[in-house]
């Protein structure tokens, strides 16, 4: 019990398909992103009154973790103290495979437990099970956290635009291959977490959670079972006009953001 994974920077996923077990399994995660240090996100977590896992921080989750059917109280305590932050009640059945994740910031959004239902089909030859959470607490207002997830290119991926905070896709089969993905707002004239291009083989079940506040800890992605992906900076319009270099006749540049495309075009202009 007291195991558990830290995130990896990765550039490829490795199969994680599981076939179902008598009893239950159970990863926990910690993506709640309260504190400003990834340290002052350190928690302690109790299961049924008894603490099995110290010193958990932000990004942190555990392998598979096997219970009798039955219900449990996983309470998540700050670090070495008896304080209880989040508390959640919890049914387990045999056959089943479930996340159980903390999410929210304390601030703009409430700290919770989450629970997801991890079973699923083993996915056609040369496919892949993609599932996408919105676990990010960067805005206050529902509709201000809604997302859309795009390629590269800039088309929508499986119709998810619109995805607010605590939104979840469910599973849904994609071609195995590699993939250059993106968070943006709904029109996809923001990005706000980019990733790096990532193979993604056939037979996988793959969780890709969108996470971080944007205030104590970046937007981040993690793709359980793995752990973390690397992102590039996104391009947006906050860098976008004409600039005149000073002391000088007719010297400057332009940029000209394409958020869509995730390029910055400048061009440097003279007299002639």
């Amino acid at each position: 019990m007291k195991r558990f994974t830290a995130a990896l920077l990765v550039t490829g996923l490795a199969l994680a398909h599981q076939p179902l077990h008598a009893a239950a399994r159970v990863t926990v995660a910690h993506f709640a992103p309260f504190a400003d240090t990834i340290e002052g996100t350190a928690v302690d977590i109790a299961i049924n009154g008894n603490v099995e896992l110290t010193d958990v921080v932000f990004k942190q989750y555990t392998d598979y973790i096997t219970f009798d059917a039955g219900t449990y109280t996983i309470d998540v305590r700050l670090a070495g103290t008896e304080t209880v932050a989040i508390t959640g009640e919890f049914m387990l059945e045999d056959d089943n495979d479930y996340t159980v994740y903390a999410t929210g910031d304390g601030n703009k959004q409430d700290l919770v437990l989450n629970a997801l239902l991890d079973n699923t089909t083993m996915p056609d030859t040369d496919m892949l099970n993609l599932r996408i959470v919105h676990a990010a607490p960067f805005a206050a207002d529902e509709a201000a956290t809604e997302v859309s997830i795009r390629t590269a290119a800039g088309d929508l991926v499986n119709g998810l635009t619109g995805v607010p905070y605590g939104g979840q896709s469910g599973f849904f089969p994609v071609p195995a291959g590699t993939y250059d993905l993106k968070i943006t707002n709904n029109d996809g004239t923001i990005n706000y977490i980019d990733i790096l291009p990532v193979e993604l083989p056939p037979g996988a079940d793959v969780t890709v959670f969108a996470i971080g506040d944007a205030m104590n800890q970046p937007l981040a992605v993690m793709a359980l079972p793995v752990g973390e992906l690397p992102t590039r900076e996104p391009v947006d319009n906050r860098a976008n006009g004409m600039w005149t270099v000073l002391n000088t006749s007719g010297f400057g540049f332009s940029l000209q953001p394409m958020p869509a495309q995730n390029r910055l075009v400048g061009n440097w202009y003279q007299p002639d």
